[in-house]
């Protein structure tokens, strides 16, 4: 399994969309964890599974101190337990 943590600081620009869709896209990721989200939990959800399609993703408010985060497993390569 590949797992990564990218540090984004924010997803709201469209060149940062661009370079993640493209880094991820030319790996071979498993899981990748974004930090410093600095959105609404169900609008960067949603961003994601739009940019990424096969991916699950799911992420945390920024609220306070937590920049929020993010949490993506790529579709049929991880089988998460509930």
């Amino acid at each position: 399994m590949i797992l990564t943590s990218w540090n984004c600081r924010g997803l709201a620009s469209k060149p940062k969309k661009l370079a993640l869709k493209e880094w991820i896209n030319n790996s071979n990721l498993d899981v990748i964890f974004l930090q410093e989200t600095l959105g609404r939990a169900f609008e960067i959800e949603a961003m994601l599974k739009t940019l990424l399609p096969g991916w699950i993703f799911s992420a945390v408010d920024s609220t306070g101190h937590s920049g929020g985060t993010a949490i993506g497993i790529k579709e049929g390569r991880v089988k998460p337990q509930q």
